[in-house]
């Protein structure tokens, strides 16, 4: 049986510790016990002596398996033995280990542990460039690498909602720049970035896009495009009334690849898809809410349709300028004016 977590655990962590490179590649459970313990820290003084948290509440089961015994020992052999590069302003690196002590008792589900003191300015009284999110917001990813760029994704938000990395640079951080599994662009696309968009979009407050950006024959980068699913909750429930709820429930077919899975998602959703998307194009956060409240974000209203037709055009060379071309068809098929002097 379930339970659930006895308070909201919430990760801090400086800014230049996410940024951290990673040379073996944790796993997911291995990175989740980590971000887990960090939740337990207060103080300066807690990197002094042992600290611990109950199994239970990290699995949230009232009982434990031998199997989750076993698989937190291990992942524990495994972090003791870790070492991270952090790289400072000044250009200078260092080799820094996670912990000092992981220790556990046969029959107990406590675990206690103590972090190695280098890592206390990267962890506790932090006065800014610093990240924070709720633990809640990864608990449920099954690969490693969806807590990662979850974590360099949730640092933009508030001041950026587009990160644009080099594939080399983002392979080093997570670790996977020898793994000869990702040298291949398709095998790398697979299993880690849309991997990551999955368990991001489905299980975080995050929602997120991406778009690969070459130069000459290869792709050399990838935009993220990011957006909180609760702004936009927050943006639309001031204007409900403006939006038709049961035709913006119903569930949409389109043959955009990209939004097939809009057919299980409800309103707020697909309304943070739709605002995702139409940010990617130029558009200002203001400006696809107004789209969004206009369309209901369904397929019967045609957004979709808009969307994929443009998609193809921008495929074919066809289009310059997709924002200006959006704003006419809009202000043409939905009597909506868009234009930057009018949405300030």
């Amino acid at each position: 049986m379930e339970i659930k977590f006895k308070v909201n655990r919430t990760v801090r962590k400086s800014n230049k510790l996410i940024n951290y490179r990673d040379k073996l590649g944790l796993t997911a459970l291995q990175q989740k016990l980590f971000l887990f313990s960090v939740t337990e820290l207060k103080k300066r003084d807690d990197f002094e002596r042992l600290l611990s948290f109950d199994m239970r509440d990290f699995f949230g089961k009232k009982r434990l398996t031998t199997r989750d015994y076993e698989a937190v020992r291990n992942a524990a052999a495994q972090l003791v033995r870790t070492s991270i590069s952090i790289k400072a302003d000044n250009g200078k690196w260092a080799e820094l280990a996670l912990y000092s002590k992981i220790e556990g008792k046969t029959g107990s589900s406590i675990i206690h542990f103590k972090f190695n003191q280098e890592l206390r300015p990267y962890l506790v009284n932090l006065r800014g460039n610093f990240t924070s999110y709720l633990y809640d917001n990864v608990v449920r990813f099954k690969s490693g690498y969806s807590v990662r760029i979850y974590e360099l994704l949730v640092r933009q938000l508030g001041w950026q909602d587009v990160y644009t990395v080099s594939v080399d640079y983002l392979k080093e951080l997570l670790g996977i720049t020898e793994v000869k599994t990702y040298k291949t662009f398709p095998k790398f696309r697979e299993k880690v970035l849309d991997k990551a968009q999955d368990e991001i979009n489905a299980y975080s407050d995050l929602k997120i896009s991406y778009e690969t950006v070459k130069k000459g024959r290869s792709i050399r980068f990838i935009k993220f495009y990011i957006h909180s699913k609760e702004r936009v909750k927050e943006e639309l429930d001031d204007n409900r009334d403006a939006i038709s709820i049961g035709e913006a429930k119903q569930q949409v077919e389109t043959t955009d690849e990209n939004v097939t899975s809009f057919q299980n998602e409800d309103f707020e959703e697909k309304a943070a898809r739709l605002v995702i998307r139409l940010k990617a194009y130029g558009f200002s956060q203001r400006q696809a809410v107004s789209v969004v409240k206009t369309t209901g974000a369904t397929q019967e209203s045609g957004i979709w349709k808009i969307l994929y037709d443009l998609k193809l055009s921008l495929a074919d060379k066809k289009v310059n300028n997709p924002k200006s071309d959006l704003i006419k068809v809009f202000k043409d098929r939905y009597h909506l004016d868009l234009s930057d002097e009018y949405m300030y």
